[in-house]
């Protein structure tokens, strides 16, 4: 079925007459659309001329510059020889030709020339090739602003796996600390069964078997923690799903009914606001935040806990916040709260490994999110997780 071709724009036939009439506006387009011109006799392939404006480009004169292949390769950098040397008669012997490289030349600065280069192949009337148009830009600044990017990149990563390394240092010589005490006691306390044993006295075996297991299992949960630590190290492709922060509180506490009990404290829940976010990690934070609410809230006696969401006015994002109405954190330790091993307290009958809102601080980079503690006026204090809230809540 024959379908008619579109009526030619009135602009499209006024620009065609003009190009044939005015020889200046010709020459403007050609100057303005490239940054040079070669065109190649195929039937003598030594002869080329090459325009002005490529040779001023590589900031030659281009009036000391004769027009031959051998001038043009000879300024080709070596790697780049072989996108020439492509030009093979049986690649222009094919009816689909296309040439398409970028090459790269020596200046007359010293520097390098980057050139996209697109040729167009002309035949004679028995279909020969006959002659080589190409056509060139000048890449050269937008070369040079890849190159920036790649080495600002490349500082970027380096400063990054600097900080990595000296985060890793400091982490691994807390840890090799807080393994050590542990694992004396449990040594000490193997030496001093061996001896009760020999001797026959069974409740001092008891007691001193006791005390290793409880030594064994601060070295598991320190273990346990590290594992989460490193598991929560990088950010997570699914950070981007709807939680509702309600059920996630509800499951949290849920979770940590026996350590409710033993505490005897009494949670409430106000959560009416959705979050964005990885839901596994989100209930990390929220049962760490919770559980260290109880435990050092409940130092001065029982204590109530609140879970709370917020909106932040002026911004897209939700609190989600824990609050206590305990004996409050000293202020000279809320700065190096959320590094790993920091301990909320020195007293030793209060469990943890003191890396739970170290891991948090990590789920919140991966969020994009604001983590943080204040203190409250009335006493007590606020762990929050400012975060990416849905619209519809």
């Amino acid at each position: 079925m024959h379908h008619a071709s579109p009526p030619t724009h009135y602009l499209e036939q006024e620009l065609r007459g003009s190009l044939v009439a005015d020889n200046s506006l010709k020459a403007f387009i050609i100057q303005e659309m490239h940054d040079g011109l070669w065109f190649w006799d195929l039937k003598q392939t030594d002869n080329l001329w090459v325009s002005p404006e490529f040779w001023e480009s590589l900031h030659f004169d281009p009036a000391q510059r004769p027009h031959s292949r051998e001038a043009l390769l000879n300024l080709l950098i070596d790697e780049d020889l072989s996108k020439a040397a492509s030009l093979s008669f049986d690649m222009l012997d094919e009816q689909d030709f296309g040439y398409d490289q970028v090459l790269r030349f020596e200046n007359n600065e010293g520097g390098i020339t980057h050139f996209r280069c697109r040729g167009h192949l002309i035949r004679d009337d028995r279909g020969r090739p006959h002659r080589l148009l190409g056509v060139l830009r000048d890449l050269t600044s937008t070369a040079s602003i890849e190159s920036f990017k790649d080495a600002a990149s490349f500082r970027a990563t380096t400063q990054g796996a600097y900080r990595m390394h000296s985060d890793l240092q400091h982490f691994i010589y807390s840890m090799s600390h807080d393994m050590v005490s542990p694992l004396r006691t449990a040594s000490a306390a193997l030496s001093e069964v061996k001896y009760a044993l020999d001797t026959g006295n069974l409740q001092d075996a008891t007691e001193l078997t006791e005390m290793c297991e409880a030594s064994v299992q601060r070295m598991l949960v320190l273990l346990g923690d590290m594992r989460n630590y490193f598991l929560h190290a990088q950010p997570s492709e699914s950070c981007h799903e709807l939680i509702s922060s309600k059920e996630t509180a509800h499951a949290v506490v849920e979770d940590l009914r026996a350590v409710i009990g033993e505490y005897d404290a009494a949670v409430e829940i106000d959560c009416q606001h959705d979050i964005i976010g990885h839901p596994s990690q989100i209930r990390v934070v929220l049962q760490n935040f919770t559980q260290n609410a109880i435990k050092f809230g409940s130092l001065n006696g029982p204590v109530s806990v609140k879970i709370s969401t917020t909106p932040l006015p002026g911004t897209a994002k939700i609190r989600l916040s824990v609050s206590d109405d305990g004996p409050g954190i000293p202020s000279h330790q809320l700065n190096g709260i959320f590094q790993p091993f920091a301990r909320l307290h020195l007293r030793r009958d209060v469990p943890g490994s003191g890396l739970g809102l170290s891991i948090c601080s990590k789920i919140a980079e991966n969020h994009n999110a604001d983590i943080g503690v204040e203190t409250l006026p009335d006493g007590g204090c606020r762990f929050f997780l400012d975060i990416a809230g849905s619209h519809s809540s």
